[in-house]
């Protein structure tokens, strides 16, 4: 049986156009197999992220047995959400100040 298709293999190599597809062939097969593990590790590193919401859960706990102090714990609850959580507040001593366009008379 094997002599056989060492023979057959042995014939169908010796054609050029079936050298032809057969490298396609293979080339195919490395490019899908190429983009499968792209996509798999591609998943697996996302999956294993945890979420913005989840770290800040986690800083809540690091903040609640005292491993951070309150001011570390805004900080980095600030920087986790983007500052989107605590937006900070204008002062109301501060004066809003506009721009006035400078008069510019020309006699």
């Amino acid at each position: 049986m094997f002599e056989s298709l060492k023979k057959l293999w042995t014939e169908t190599i010796a054609i050029p156009e079936a050298r032809g597809v057969i490298w396609v062939m293979v080339l195919l097969v490395l490019v899908v197999t190429g983009i499968y593990l792209a996509k798999f590790f591609r998943d697996f590193a996302f999956a294993a992220r945890p979420s913005e919401a989840d770290r800040i859960n986690d800083m809540r706990k690091l903040k609640e047995i005292g491993a951070l102090n309150d001011a570390e714990y805004r900080r980095a609850r600030e920087a986790l959400s983007g500052g989107v959580l605590n937006p900070k507040p204008q002062s109301e001593t501060e004066p809003v100040q506009f721009h006035q366009p400078e008069e510019t008379s020309e006699k």
